[in-house]
């Protein structure tokens, strides 16, 4: 940050919220400990020696400094007209709408529990691949939708995780919908495909 608008949000700090210089520690500094610390992400004891303060001090100001610029957000944020109860509203009907397309589509009563756990099992799937797919010793291959890895490797490889065998050496369950689903559809050769692409 430049002098100019470190002093500007200094003085701002002065004037505008009540930040004060005391006897420890001037306006300019607790503001500069501030961002030091904002700016960083270190902890109070690692630049305890930098400003000569102790880690109980430099806290005691940080604080301090953090509610003054907390009051300063009325002066700068404009409250929304959209409140929580009318996104929440939006959220249901988008929901109440997809569980009547799947009921129709499948010929079934669906409910949001079923489908939150099902989104659940698809993400768990998809980080399973995605952690075999980054394995040096795995290879993907696209056209046959599984994943690759030798057999000595693979025999060693399920001994610590029996789960993983489904994943490994045999074409996976539904891969192109779980890539659409938890949104990592790269495309990469014939394997990019799109939403409306996916067969239903």
């Amino acid at each position: 940050m430049r002098p100019s608008p470190f002093f500007k949000l200094c003085e701002m700090l002065e004037r505008r919220a009540p930040l004060i210089n005391t006897k420890h520690m001037s306006v300019g500094e607790q503001v500069l400990i501030f961002l030091h610390l904002i700016g960083h992400n270190v902890r109070f004891r690692a630049i305890r020696g930098r400003f000569f303060h102790s880690a109980w001090t430099i806290r005691s100001y940080f604080h301090i400094v953090l509610g003054a610029i907390l009051n300063l957000y009325p002066n700068f944020i404009e409250s929304s007209h959209v409140t929580f109860r009318d996104h929440y509203s939006y959220e249901e009907k988008c929901e109440k709408k997809t569980l009547d397309t799947i009921s129709k589509k499948f010929n079934a009563k669906c409910l949001l529990a079923q489908v939150d756990n099902h989104l659940r099992t698809m993400k768990t799937a998809w980080g399973i691949i995605a952690k075999l797919r980054n394995q040096s010793s795995c290879g993907l291959d696209v056209n046959m939708r599984m994943i690759r890895m030798s057999s000595n490797v693979y025999n060693i490889y399920i001994e610590g995780n029996p789960t993983h065998e489904k994943y490994l050496n045999k074409k996976i369950d539904m891969y192109d919908e779980i890539v659409i689903v938890v949104r990592k559809n790269i495309a990469r050769g014939s394997g990019g495909k799109l939403f409306d692409d996916v067969e239903m």
